[in-house]
């Protein structure tokens, strides 16, 4: 579980307005992220988290390929839990290269705790029909379904890289917001709203 400080905390929750300023201070937090080090293999890092509001529990999800990439998200997504915002934030990174029509390997480096080898698992979770090997449906067997069903024809992996480490803000948050490029979404009703 992703823990965030006070301050931490209001940083991330940006406010729902039509102009958005974000001061950062001048800290050393930020740390090599996505990049494009290899003209085969692209990379993009993600995260999700979720803290309680007066209205509720309230997730985002952040998508960083790079420095003023177009593709830089902030998603809000309200009621999920923390596990659902980082599948769901991987499923739109996979979906944004699949857009892009992108022959490059992939590479998503996420908080999702994925175990090594996760793409197998994705495959026997698919041949189970996304129920554990006891019967009863696994957590979240709608995002692991279709984070299969878009990745299984993809050059891709998934790796494990904690976006929160030694009380440091959010890395990923962090460069998405500092770098000042970025689409912000929330999820409605309606399904997903640009603001």
């Amino acid at each position: 579980m992703i823990r965030t400080t006070s301050a931490l905390r209001s940083l991330l929750q940006l406010q729902r307005s039509s102009h958005l300023v974000v001061v950062l201070p001048q800290c050393p937090y930020s740390q090599s992220t996505a990049s494009q080090s290899n003209d085969d293999v692209r990379e993009v890092c993600t995260t999700g988290y979720s803290f309680m509001t007066a209205a509720g529990r309230v997730s985002k999800y952040g998508i960083y390929w790079g420095h003023d990439d177009p593709n830089n998200v902030i998603c809000e997504v309200p009621g999920v839990t923390h596990v659902a915002a980082m599948l769901m934030a991987m499923i739109e990174a996979v979906r944004i290269a699949k857009k892009n029509h992108s022959e490059d390997k992939l590479v998503v480096y996420t908080d999702f705790n994925c175990p090594a080898g996760f793409r197998t698992k994705l495959k026997t979770y698919a041949s189970r029909d996304f129920h554990s090997y006891r019967g009863p449906q696994m957590k979240n067997a709608g995002l692991l379904k279709e984070l299969h069903e878009l990745s299984k024809d993809m050059n891709i992996s998934f790796r494990y890289r904690p976006a929160v480490k030694d009380k440091k803000p959010n890395y990923v948050i962090a460069n998405i917001l500092e770098d000042g490029t970025f689409k912000q979404k929330s999820l409605s009703s309606e399904g997903f709203v640009c603001m």
